[in-house]
């Protein structure tokens, strides 16, 4: 059985003027500390786009599915090769694989 992950949505949470933080699930649970990032360029941004991509995933994958099915049923072969893209980038986002 697959473990999921913690639930969506995530959000930042800081304390201290932003010197302290951590991203918490939608239960208030700890998800992972900031504290590596302060040492990245932009820890805020990191953070930003982490919670961002991670709410974001479920919604986008099942569009990119949606539109794949419906360009992949067409009469075009470019919109097919779209499509065989689209396949390509729903497997990396599902089983985290290499295009």
């Amino acid at each position: 059985m697959q473990q999921k992950h913690s639930p969506l949505p995530w959000k930042i949470v800081t304390m201290d003027n932003g010197k302290y933080g951590w991203i918490e699930d939608s239960t208030g649970e700890q998800v992972m500390g900031l504290g590596t990032l302060r040492y990245s360029i932009n820890p805020e941004i990191t953070a930003d786009f982490i919670v961002r991509a991670c709410n974001a995933h479920e919604e986008l994958l099942e569009a990119m599915k949606k539109v794949e099915g419906m360009i992949y049923d067409s009469d075009c072969k470019t919109a097919r090769d779209a499509a065989e893209i689209l396949q390509a980038v729903i497997a990396k986002a599902e089983k985290g694989e290499k295009p």
